[in-house]
């Protein structure tokens, strides 16, 4: 009897010690890991200026030729990269990328994320025209007539703009940001290194079509030398082989605020006269470099 009950306590003494052993290999395990945590964390701190943008002083400054560099409102120059840019994918309700967009005002990425991730999006073959002078409420969902889209499921690139540049959001510190103004040809080099943007393009290989979320991109020198034609010249020279529309007139998406399973979104496109104006509401750059005015109503009327 004493020999066993010496031999289980020796059994236990064991299974103690094992046990104590491995709880301090765990430990160590786990200190190691947050050591490195740390670490990691501590080196992106030191090297967080490579994160931001940059601005420039002086000649000596300037970064690799891989940087842009565009001056702000205040007069400094900003030096950066397309990952510099603040942007956010574009997601259908299903999760599949349709675009990417560009937020640079309050609240851009929330309505972006309700009209992209609409069950309905009506956008992808349709939208509605509005007369420029009408008041808000006249412009709101559902209002307008509704035209038949030139595209169909296109990648869309929203952002804000005017008939020269594009507007963008650059990051230049943890808690620090600098609104910019792009040219065509600036905001189409952000779009070739930007990771959504390809993403975008290779989930939607077989569209033809990119839709210009933007207001009145082509709303002067239609055609011409303005921020959609020197955007879709950059794109198709690097192989991006699909025509740009490029609205002449104001846009504005919105959505219908039903339960997730009827929400229903559209895009609206602002003319003077609305869908009986003289004016084409978009311009499309085809891929073979001609530039197509696309009327909401036959011009010869």
């Amino acid at each position: 009897m004493a020999v066993q009950v010496r031999q289980l306590f020796v059994d236990l003494t064991r299974r103690i010690r094992i046990a104590q052993a491995r709880a301090a290999l765990a430990v160590k395990r786990r200190f190691r890991a947050d050591a490195e945590r740390i670490r990691a964390a501590a080196e992106a701190f030191y090297r967080a200026d490579a994160r931001y943008a940059t601005r420039v002083m002086g000649p000596e400054d300037i970064p690799t030729q891989t940087h842009l560099r565009v001056r702000d409102f205040d007069g400094n120059i900003w030096a950066f990269t397309p990952n510099h840019v603040r942007s956010r994918l574009l997601r259908t309700h299903d999760r599949r990328p349709i675009g990417v967009q560009y937020p640079s005002q309050f609240r851009d990425a929330v309505f972006g994320r309700l009209w992209s991730r609409a069950r309905y999006r009506r956008t992808d073959s349709e939208y509605r025209v509005h007369d420029e002078n009408a008041g808000f409420f006249k412009k709101s969902f559902g209002r307008g007539r509704l035209v038949q889209a030139p595209w169909a499921r296109p990648v869309y690139v929203d952002a804000h703009a005017n008939p020269s540049e594009f507007v963008v959001r650059i990051e230049t510190g943890r808690f620090t940001s600098r609104v910019l103004d792009l040219d065509g040809g600036q905001f189409a080099y952000v779009n070739e290194g930007n990771r959504h943007f390809n993403r975008a393009l290779s989930a939607n290989r077989e569209t033809r079509s990119l839709v210009l979320l933007a207001c009145s991109p082509d709303g002067e020198l239609r055609g011409m030398d303005n921020a959609a034609k020197r955007f879709a010249d950059y794109l198709h020279v690097v192989r991006v082989d699909k025509d740009v529309f490029g609205a002449t007139g104001d846009t504005d998406t919105r959505h219908w605020p039903l339960p997730a399973f009827l929400r229903t979104s559209e895009i609206g496109v602002s003319l003077p006269g609305g869908a009986d104006s003289t004016q084409p509401a978009w311009m499309r750059h085809t891929a073979a470099g001609d530039v197509l005015p696309i009327w909401t109503r036959n011009p010869a009327d």
